[in-house]
């Protein structure tokens, strides 16, 4: 599964990497603060206006990462599903 990640890392931009890569980081720790809260019983209330302004910046980041995202499209090689196949190993 390793092998298969880092081949299709090398296939995109570094920069893309990156984001993807701390998108990643940002969904596990939210979902661990999750199960944490869950197990112990604790409501995060205090900083819910903390959590709303917060939720207001990521959604402006997340506009953002989608422009940049969009714009990057056309510098992007793309692949089909049987190039990708190919690369990976993967018989018909």
């Amino acid at each position: 599964m390793n092998d298969a990640i880092r081949m299709m890392e090398s296939l995109i931009s570094p920069e893309a990497v990156r984001r993807a890569h701390a998108k990643a980081e940002q969904d596990i720790l939210s979902i661990h603060l999750a199960q944490i809260s869950k197990e112990q019983n604790v409501i995060l209330a205090e900083g819910r206006d903390a959590g709303i302004a917060r939720i207001d910046d990521d959604t402006a980041l997340d506009e953002e990462r989608i422009l940049t995202a969009r714009n990057a499209m056309a510098n992007e090689k793309t692949y089909s599903h049987e190039e990708v196949w190919n690369l990976l190993g993967i018989p018909d």
